[in-house]
């Protein structure tokens, strides 16, 4: 039997910190930290379009779509470089402290 040339989900988009993806950006800022075996695992716990939205970003590589068997996870180094990125926006957001008439309130 021959076997056909698996698909592999590839959808152009922008960067998550450029774009202002910021529920992507906060997702990939928590995985600042983890090992990259965890990393890789959490990503593949998430649902298609993330992982599609991921792919687009070239933050983890291109992932089969079908197939007997479930497809490792890999993040680039591009995508290693994102996941800084956003840990740092996601730091500088919570060191900014609200203001409220003037004075600035605790978060």
């Amino acid at each position: 039997m021959r076997r056909r040339k698996q698909d592999t989900m590839n959808v152009p988009v922008r960067e998550p910190v450029e774009s202002g993806d910021r529920r992507l950006c906060e997702m990939l800022a928590t995985l600042y930290d983890a090992p990259p075996g965890t990393a890789e695992a959490t990503i593949g716990l998430l649902p298609f379009d993330v992982r599609k939205a991921l792919v687009g970003h070239a933050l983890i590589e291109p992932v089969p779509v079908d197939g007997p068997a479930a497809a490792e996870i890999r993040i680039t180094e591009r995508g290693w470089t994102t996941i800084a990125e956003c840990a740092r926006a996601a730091d500088r957001r919570q060191h900014a402290a609200p203001v409220r008439r003037g004075v600035p309130t605790p978060c």
